[in-house]
C-alpha cells in the first residue's frame, strides 16, 4: 500500500472539512488555502493530532455577517472532526481579503478558533451558539473590524 497513516488521516480531515462547508466559497474561491495534521506533542497519547486548517471565508453583506458565516461554518468543522478519534486539537485560520490604507488588498486571517478534544467534548454542538465561542474556545481572536 502506497501511502502514510498521515496522509489517510490528511485526507480524512481534508474530506470532512469539504463535506462540512463545501469545496469553494460564494466567490468560487478553493474554501481549504492550507491544511496541517501533524503530530500532537503536547499529549501523552501516540498518534494524537492537530489540525490546522486555513480556510477561506464567504463574502456577505457586512463584516458582523462575514463573521458569523465563518463561525457558524466552524461549528460545522469542529463538529466532523472531533468525531475522528486521533484529533486531539483543532485551529481554525479563517482568511478574508482586507484592504490596507494605501488601498492595496491582500489574503489575511481575520479570524483564529482553536478548540481541543477536552473542550470540544464539553459542546452540544448542536444546540452550541456561534457568540459563544469567544468565551468557550481554548484560544479565539478576531480582526477588530469584524465587529462592525
Amino acid at each position: 500500500m502506497i501511502g502514510t497513516d498521515e496522509t489517510s488521516v490528511e485526507s480524512q480531515v481534508r474530506s470532512r472539512i469539504t463535506k462540512a462547508v463545501g469545496a469553494e466559497t460564494n466567490m468560487g474561491e478553493p474554501k481549504i488555502i492550507d491544511l496541517q495534521v501533524n503530530d500532537h506533542a503536547g499529549t501523552l497519547k501516540d498518534g494524537d493530532k492537530i489540525v490546522i486548517a486555513t480556510l477561506h471565508g464567504n463574502d456577505n453583506l457586512s463584516n458582523k455577517m462575514m463573521k458569523g458565516g465563518m463561525q457558524l461554518e466552524s461549528i460545522k468543522v469542529f463538529k466532523a472532526l472531533f468525531v475522528m478519534p486521533d484529533v486531539e486539537e483543532v485551529a481554525l485560520l479563517w482568511q478574508f481579503p482586507t484592504t490596507d490604507s494605501g488601498g492595496n488588498s491582500s489574503l489575511n486571517t481575520v479570524l483564529k478558533i482553536t478548540i481541543t478534544k477536552t473542550t470540544a467534548n464539553k459542546i452540544n454542538w448542536s444546540e452550541f451558539d456561534k457568540d459563544n465561542f469567544v468565551k468557550l474556545a481554548d484560544s479565539y481572536w478576531e480582526l477588530p473590524s469584524l465587529r462592525e
